[in-house]
């Protein structure tokens, strides 16, 4: 999971609203072809100061190519948080408490 934290001066200056469309429209297209990739599915937060994404990845390497890749990358900090299934979280919980408990 990646939480986006947006540094674009809002409201964006009207000398930069062009260029800032642009962005956007190419943002736009990205998320579409990522969609059917390697991204699960991305959230903006009602707040309006950045998103949630949701990303496949196998390695950190190939997560930070696929989050530089994005067309706002520039403006953008991104907080990484790893995620692992709950059951496969569960399983390795049980196995720890019963080492804990000598059995």
């Amino acid at each position: 999971m990646v939480e986006v934290d947006k540094e674009v001066p809002c409201p964006i200056p009207p000398e930069m609203a062009e260029a800032a469309l642009e962005m956007s429209e190419a943002s736009r297209d990205w998320m579409k072809e990522e969609k059917a990739g390697r991204i699960v599915e991305m959230w903006a937060k009602t707040d309006g100061t950045g998103g949630i994404i949701l990303v496949e990845a196998e390695s950190n390497d190939e997560l930070f190519k696929k989050l530089v890749e994005m067309p706002f990358s520039p403006f953008l900090q991104f907080c990484v948080t790893p995620l692992t299934d709950m059951e496969t979280a569960m399983e390795a919980w049980r196995q720890q408490l019963k080492r804990m408990a000598g059995k």
